[in-house]
């Protein structure tokens, strides 16, 4: 199975380390250092760029994942990458809030 992770920072870190091996991960950010970081933790694939941009997600393996996770620590980004997943079809969508004034924003009906 696939997943994409979108952001490479400790809460990514630690996603990374706990899924299963069945698990083949990509994760997507533009800074080079955490993903280099990130790839210490278990061998990932990685892919450096705007993890909200449909062409970085695409590049990435959106259309061939079975679930996205968007752990960045921007609420925008974070929702727009759930945006992109969910017009791609992945069914297992999972995102971090980071600003919890903003939690309700995060309903499946707000994807779409």
């Amino acid at each position: 199975m696939r997943a994409i992770i979108v952001g490479a920072g400790g809460i990514a870190r630690g996603l990374a380390r706990r899924l299963g091996e069945r698990w083949e991960i990509t994760v997507v950010d533009p800074s080079p250092e955490l993903l280099e970081r990130v790839e210490t933790v278990r061998p990932v694939k990685t892919h450096q760029g705007d993890g909200s941009s449909r062409v970085v997600l695409v590049r990435a393996g959106l259309e061939s994942a079975d679930a996205l996770i968007a752990a960045g620590a921007d609420d925008d980004s974070n929702l727009e990458a759930c945006r992109l997943a969910a017009g791609a079809s992945i069914s297992r969508i999972v995102a971090v809030c980071a600003d919890s004034e903003r939690e309700v924003e995060y309903r499946p009906v707000s994807y779409t």
